[in-house]
């Protein structure tokens, strides 16, 4: 993300690139003032406007953005996207902001955009996303979760941890001030995530998901079932879906295993427990069995579930490995309220850890066998979709993954 201490000297090199200052503003069209508030720290220019910096001053605008790499535009360790994608998303922010019904955004939460829109640029480069796909919709995800950053309130709180590189956090977090403020910055992003999915552009998403479990699905969640009925000899278990969204897992297992399920779920956001609380009027969940609650705070006695299900959340959650919110906590909740030898099934996006973006945090193997290490919890089997183990799911899963096709998939055993 972008650290505004940073940017003020990247800048600085930036106008010593072109020659006088003169020279650099006649080249970037902007005013002195402009000049001497971003140099000065008073502000942040939007995206559009660091883009001719970059142009004018011959940088590569990653470097420029973020401070990784390097700033010559031909270094071969610097992100290598190119400015029609730049341009693109330029074009769909100024687009996107016309049409945006939402509370308006202040000069300081557009200038939030830009360090958010470069992070989604590298995820969607790193999954395969081409540019014709990059639409409004991703616009109005990252506009949306910035109103709810607003909505709580904690907009210093984000803006200033933003300035901070969280891949050092052990440093930050060794400091009991700046550990509070980590942690800050960690429940603001969880907070902004919940507020999401009641958002407009949260719709789509379930108008997209209510019609059921797909084939692929289908064939995992029996591949995941066989794995429980293998370790959890109970003739009865308790199954809660940490996150369950619509309830939509939820009513597959009632329906095809209620002879051995008891299905439990917590959903904190309010339009998703909704659609929970209708499928429970319709009978297709039993009655009070969806709690409002977050992942981090289960509302279960300790040792009280055989089964935890996790689909589609974890990347949702900050994984600061040397703080104990975020991921860590809702491990640490996932633990307490299981039984010894109790599972938990979870899959995430796969990938290097990496600086946070709050809605595409992505984990490692690594990142899993460190989780379940510190949690007590023993790794029976954990795989990413390019492997043997789900060859066999369906011939053409590309249908249900011509977005994201790097999950990881992983089945633990708490000791």
């Amino acid at each position: 993300m972008l650290q505004q201490e940073s940017f003020q000297s990247r800048l600085r090199h930036c106008v010593q690139q072109v020659g006088t200052q003169k020279d650099f503003l006649e080249k970037t069209e902007i005013s002195r003032s402009q000049l001497f508030r971003y140099l000065e720290g008073e502000s942040l220019p939007t995206v559009d406007k660091v883009l001719k910096f970059a142009e004018a001053s011959n940088t590569n605008i990653s470097w420029l953005i973020s401070g990784e790499g390097s700033p010559c535009k031909t270094d071969p360790s610097s992100l290598s996207f190119s400015y029609d994608l730049i341009t693109t998303v330029i074009q769909l922010v100024e687009e996107t902001l016309m049409e945006y019904t939402g509370p308006a955004l202040t000069p300081a939460q557009k200038a939030m955009l830009m360090p958010m829109v470069h992070a989604e640029m590298e995820l969607e480069k790193a999954v395969g996303l081409s540019e014709n796909k990059f639409t409004k919709g991703h616009m109005h995800k990252i506009f949306d979760y910035i109103w709810s950053i607003k909505k709580s309130n904690l907009i210093d709180t984000y803006y200033e941890m933003s300035k901070r590189v969280l891949l050092h956090a052990k440093d930050l977090t060794q400091s009991e001030d700046v550990s509070v403020q980590v942690n800050n910055f960690i429940s603001t992003a969880e907070q902004a995530s919940i507020d999401y999915f009641s958002l407009p552009s949260s719709q789509a998403y379930y108008k997209r998901t209510e019609h059921g479990i797909t084939e692929y699905n289908r064939h995992l969640l029996f591949k995941i079932m066989e794995s429980v009925f293998c370790n959890i000899k109970s003739p009865k278990i308790k199954m809660l879906d940490v996150g369950c969204g619509s309830g939509k897992y939820m009513e597959y297992m009632h329906a095809n295993y209620a002879d051995r399920i008891e299905v439990l779920g917590v959903e904190p956001s309010e339009l998703a427990f909704e659609k929970c609380k209708q499928k429970e009027k319709q009978g297709g969940i039993p009655t009070g069995s969806v709690f409002r609650k977050d992942a981090s705070h289960l509302p279960f006695e300790k040792n009280s579930i055989e089964f935890a299900f996790s689909r589609n959340v974890l990347h949702w959650i900050p994984y600061v490995k040397e703080a104990n919110t975020g991921t860590n906590k809702v491990f640490a909740e996932v633990a307490r309220v299981l039984k010894p030898g109790g599972a938990f099934y979870f899959d995430a996006r796969e990938g290097t850890h990496r600086e946070f973006l709050p809605f595409n945090q992505m984990y490692s193997k690594q990142d899993v066998y460190d989780l379940a290490k510190t949690h007590g919890f023993k790794v029976l089997w954990i795989h990413t979709e390019d492997e043997p183990y789900f060859n066999d799911l369906i011939e053409n899963k590309e249908e249900y993954h011509s977005r994201f096709k790097n999950a990881i998939r992983a089945f633990l055993i708490k000791a």
